[in-house]
Parts: C-alpha cells; structure tokens; sequence
C-alpha cells in the first residue's frame, strides 16, 4: 500500500488511459474527502505490471467494515481504477488483499452500471463464496453532447424543445441578460458564498446538509477544482443581478453538473432551468461530448435530454 502522495502522479497517469472516470475518482478528490471526513484507516491498493502503475483500489476500513474510499453524499460514483486489459487481474488483487483481513461487511456504492467493480470484482467474490447483495440505488441522467448546439435541440424531444426555446425568449427579453464563467481567483471566496445562499434558497432541506463540516469541504473543493482546472461555476445575471448558479467539473470530455441554485424571486423566469440550457450549449462550443446530471432523477434533467444510467449498491458479506 502507498499513500496519495506517492501515488498521486502515476495515478493520474491512469486516469488519463481509463475510460469511465470522473473527478471523484482522483487522488486530488479522494484526498480531500478523507482530509474533511476520513476515520478509520485508509487503504491505497496498487497493483503495478513491471514498473507501470496498473490499478489503484482506494478502500476504508471502519469498525470492521470495509468499503470505497469516498461517501455518496459528495462522491458521485466510486470505483476501483485499473486499465481496461488489467482490470481483472487488479480486481483479483483486490480479492486476495481483503480475504485475510478480518471484516464482516464490503460496502460498494455508488457503483456506475459499467464499473471495474461491477464488471470485475463483484463476480470475482462471488466465484470466492462471498454472499452478495446488489440493488439499483439512483440514477444518474445524462446526453451526450453533438457538434452542435443545433444538433442538440433537435434531438431534444418536440415538447421540450418547444418550451425551451419559449422559456429562452422570455429570457432573452429582460434587461442585461449575460452569463459568467469562473474559474478561480482572487473573488472565488465570495463567488462561492453567493453559490451558498442560492443553493440553499432554491432547495427545501438543504441546510441540514449544508453543515459547517460540509459548507468546508465544499470552499476547500471549489478552491482544489480551480488549481486542477477544473471548476465552472456558472451564473446567471439579469440587469446586473446574479439570479442562478451551477457549480459544474470540467474533467475530460465530459461536464458534470456538480449542483446549482437560485434566487426564488427570479423562479418565474425559469432561471434555474435555463442557466442549465446554457452550460450544455458552453460545453458543445468546448467540443465535450457528455454533459453528466449526475446524481438524482429531477425533471429538468429529462427536460434537457438527460438518459437514465443506473447507479448500484452492492453489499459483500462473508459466505
């Protein structure tokens, strides 16, 4: 085992050769999480062919429970990392590693459909007399993204693409409408309080979430994203107002709706809604070919061309 220092360069080489992966699946993500929520003992697996990195398993262990290093209220997806040709052989690594240990339960969640883990892994324990336990947990919306942003209007369905447009002009006929893009720098502290007070007028229950551990792991994240060029926070403004936000990851060829907001005032106007429209069309023009919703099955991402993926939880106790 190393830890994500050491491995921190020849993982994201890895990440670079695997398809399938997200931010949450990187050192950089897995190391701040642990930082603001780890406890127990954090297990780095690597499993190196010659002197190549070949898989990384980032697992926990807590009061005799083992699982994915991460937490699905922050982490999307989890997975253990291995290129395509080795992902076998790395789960079997994975399965010889935990078999001596003492554990009664191997929690795995949350799982895309096409994971190492559900691929490999999980039949792999099976075939060792584990007992396991899988079930469809969420979804996870998502469209992939056309050349154009005409392409993907059309594609939308005629409903939708009909009150899309209505929605867009009636925007459009308001008083100094305009998007920002940030990225980082030295007004990030104050972008992201603003992100905070509409994300938490715009969702019922959301100050139970928005803790003061959860509101550090979002500023620490947000600034972790930006050095990592990969924060968009989005806003909407109209007539020099901020009415909307999206705080989105921009990680390979895909866009990942991390979450969003907005002021209840503006809500007639659609602006959470349309604020979304504009991050796909941003993220067409940057030639990405998959715009994520990420977790959750809300209307809007139906509303914009989003497609169910099943996201799963598997339970592995001992035979």
């Amino acid at each position: 085992m190393e830890g994500f220092d050491s491995l921190a360069a020849p993982w994201s080489k890895l990440l670079s050769e695997c398809p399938r992966c997200a931010p949450f699946f990187t050192p950089q993500w897995l190391k701040l999480w642990w930082r603001h929520f780890g406890s127990g003992s954090p297990l780095l697996l690597s499993v190196r062919e010659g002197d190549s990195l070949a898989g990384v398993a980032p697992l926990k262990s807590t009061q005799g429970e083992l699982s994915l290093l991460g937490s699905g209220d922050v982490c999307d997806y989890l997975d253990i990392i291995a290129r395509p040709e080795h992902a076998r052989a790395v789960c079997r690594a994975v399965v010889d590693f935990i078999q001596p240990m003492e554990w009664r339960k191997l929690s795995l969640f949350p799982l895309h459909a096409k994971s190492t883990t559900l691929e490999h892994l999980v039949p792999l324990l099976r075939d060792a007399g584990y007992r396991i336990e899988t079930q469809q947990e969420d979804v996870s919306p998502k469209t992939e993204l056309p050349p154009t942003w005409d392409a993907y209007m059309a594609g939308l369905d005629k409903k939708d693409r009909h009150e899309l447009r209505r929605k867009m002009r009636r925007l459009e006929g308001q008083d100094g409408v305009g998007q920002q893009v940030i990225t980082g720098g030295p007004s990030l502290h104050g972008d992201l309080e603003e992100f905070f007070a509409m994300f938490l007028e715009s969702q019922v229950g959301k100050t139970l979430f928005l803790t003061p551990a959860m509101r550090d792991f979002f500023l620490d994240m947000a600034e972790t994203a930006a050095d990592m060029g990969w924060l968009r926070l989005f806003f909407l403004n109209i007539d020099g107002a901020r009415t909307s936000v999206v705080m989105a990851l921009d990680y390979g060829d895909t866009m990942y709706l991390y979450n969003s907001g907005y002021y209840q005032r503006y809500s007639h106007l659609a602006v959470g809604l349309l604020l979304k429209a504009y991050c796909i069309q941003y993220s067409i023009e940057r030639g990405k070919r998959c715009f994520d919703f990420l977790r959750g099955g809300e209307p809007y991402k139906y509303d914009l061309g989003g497609h169910d993926m099943p996201v799963f939880r598997c339970s592995v106790s001992r035979g």
